[in-house]
């Protein structure tokens, strides 16, 4: 797969501990990176400070944290978390419940799907 354009895609995993950055920059190179997913010492943001770090680098382009990310250098950016499904599965935090609403025939209708930990959700953006 080659990065489109010159463009950076990036593949994000934000655990509850660490969060790991997967970058196919410009060029085909590979990035990986890791950074604890809460650090607030060093940056606001691990997903978005592994972007500029990366960016940085690779770019050369100096990119304080404190001004926005050039986005127009970035193709795409996918992001999944575990600490809800971990959550799930530890049966931690509080009762939950989804709400799909979707349009019928004759009127708006919201139905309320319990979560529990043996169902599967899967939300599509696109």
């Amino acid at each position: 797969m080659v990065a489109g354009d010159g463009k950076f895609r990036f593949a994000i995993d934000r655990g509850g501990t660490f969060t790991d950055v997967y970058a196919l920059c410009p060029g085909n190179k590979v990035r990986v990176m890791k950074l604890l997913s809460v650090d607030p010492a060093n940056y606001p943001d691990a997903p978005r400070e592994g972007i500029r770090r990366i960016m940085e680098s690779e770019t050369g382009i100096s990119m304080p944290q404190d001004h926005p990310i050039d986005t127009t250098k970035i193709e795409w950016i996918r992001m999944g978390t575990t600490v809800a499904t971990n959550a799930l599965l530890e049966r931690k935090g509080e009762r939950m419940a989804l709400l799909s609403p979707f349009l019928s025939s004759s009127a708006f209708v919201a139905t309320v799907v319990p979560i529990r930990i043996h169902s599967i959700f899967v939300v599509s953006m696109g």
